[in-house]
């Protein structure tokens, strides 16, 4: 069945958990807010008990309060509020969720988003968030057939070791910072990385597309090829230890196109 709630206000009480039901034959299930506001004034916990695939949650209502959004269980939720209308602060965290999608920029309020595990997409070209970011575990730029290229602007933390399919394409244009690893493991896409970086674990990449726009892209730990497309924006001089694997990997970079790679540190075949 589909639920739909329209011009409503609906205050989430303390230790309140939202929960959407099960598509038990398979199907699709829809529960959608559409307009009216959702208030959040403490953590509010979305569990999802769908069938995984095509069921999901839509909010298109102004999200407002000091509380977060945590997003956990099965399927996708689908944010779809007005550009800059949600207001909560307390941040959207993902744990092991199949997927939240984005219509448009600034819908996830002015706190953090934080992906325990699940992925992030966007609905539409164009959408840029510039909320800080926390990542742990396997996690995902994009999925569910949704391909449309994506922009993080603010400052990313990887807060333990990160391994990221990348099946969309993201621009990563804020910091990443701290003491994890970033291990690209597969995806169509590409993922981006244009600021100088100072996250100190290393970087893998055994599968999927990494394209470097700084000379500190890749952090200050290691950098170790094992497969995949590693390429650069621009000409860059990466001075982190680089291990190159006798699988394939593919290294595209032209001076003639003004996108040359130096390895200027250690290099172990």
């Amino acid at each position: 069945f589909n639920l739909t709630l329209t011009g409503f206000t609906l205050n989430v009480a303390s230790g309140a958990i939202m929960s959407t039901g099960t598509a038990s034959n398979g199907g699709t299930t829809r529960n959608t807010f559409v307009g009216g506001t959702l208030n959040l004034a403490v953590e509010t916990i979305l569990f999802q008990n769908f069938v995984a695939g095509a069921d999901w949650t839509q909010l298109g209502s102004t999200i407002t309060g000091p509380g977060s959004l945590v997003v956990s269980g099965e399927a996708r939720v689908y944010i779809s509020s007005a550009v800059g209308a949600n207001t909560f602060s307390g941040g959207l965290v993902l744990n092991n969720a199949q997927q939240v999608l984005f219509s448009s920029s600034s819908q996830v309020g002015t706190g953090t988003v934080t992906l325990n595990g699940g992925a992030i997409d966007a609905n539409a070209a164009g959408v840029v968030l510039s909320n800080s970011i926390n990542l742990t575990g396997v996690v995902g730029f994009g999925g569910n057939g949704n391909h449309n290229a994506f922009s993080l602007t603010g400052p990313i933390t990887l807060n333990g070791n990160v391994f990221l399919d990348t099946s969309t394409t993201a621009s990563v244009n804020g910091v990443v910072s701290g003491s994890g690893s970033l291990t690209v493991i597969s995806g169509g896409g590409a993922l981006i990385l244009n600021n100088a970086n100072t996250y100190s674990g290393g970087t893998n990449q055994i599968g999927g597309t990494i394209q470097v726009g700084n000379n500190a892209a890749a952090g200050i730990g290691a950098l170790s090829l094992i497969g995949g497309t590693f390429t650069a924006g621009i000409s860059v001089v990466l001075n982190n230890a680089v291990t190159l694997s006798n699988t394939a990997t593919t290294i595209a970079s032209s001076l003639a196109q003004g996108n040359n790679i130096t390895f200027g540190g250690t290099t172990t075949l």
